[in-house]
């Protein structure tokens, strides 16, 4: 939408200003898929497969994949990824006109070499300002223990159960 690209001011840290828009083909697949490698395993992948696999998903209103750079051009320095999901609720009077989106969080990573200069909390306000203008009604995200913390400073809460997963 007309939120990206965007250009942040970071109040600390050795970048002063980024650009903050969508991955694009021309970051390719090294950068992106080591900067996941740092929040857990991130599987090789050759430039032509990450291509075809970002115009896929590039063509979906229900998925942005953020990243951050600096202003001046050079090698992404963080990461996000949104997916809005469509929720089917039954009202008790009947079928609702609009269908409620929810929206999950995913892939938040800053490089290890940047963190505390403020670019996570600017990903994650702009996730949520993406997820808000496609009518999101909630937002979750699975975190560590370790990283609940910096979570709730950017304004999101503990919900009432812990998250579980399976991964195939």
């Amino acid at each position: 939408g007309g939120l990206f690209p965007r250009q942040i001011a970071l109040p600390r840290g050795p970048l002063r200003s980024l650009t903050l828009r969508r991955l694009s083909p021309a970051d390719g697949p090294a950068r992106y898929l080591a900067l996941l490698a740092q929040l857990s395993v991130a599987p090789e992948m050759k430039p032509h497969v990450f291509e075809a696999q970002l115009r896929r998903v590039s063509n979906s209103d229900l998925l942005a994949v953020l990243v951050a750079a600096p202003a001046g051009g050079g090698e992404i320095v963080a990461c996000g990824t949104l997916i809005a999901e469509r929720r089917v609720l039954r009202p008790s009077d009947g079928w609702c006109q609009h269908q409620p989106l929810t929206a999950h969080i995913e892939d938040v990573v800053v490089d290890e070499k940047l963190r505390g200069s403020g670019i996570g909390k600017q990903m994650i306000r702009c996730l949520l300002e993406i997820a808000a203008e496609a009518g999101c009604d909630t937002a979750s995200l699975n975190c560590t223990p370790d990283n609940a913390a910096f979570y709730e400073r950017c304004g999101l809460h503990r919900g009432d159960a812990d998250g579980l997963a399976l991964y195939f």
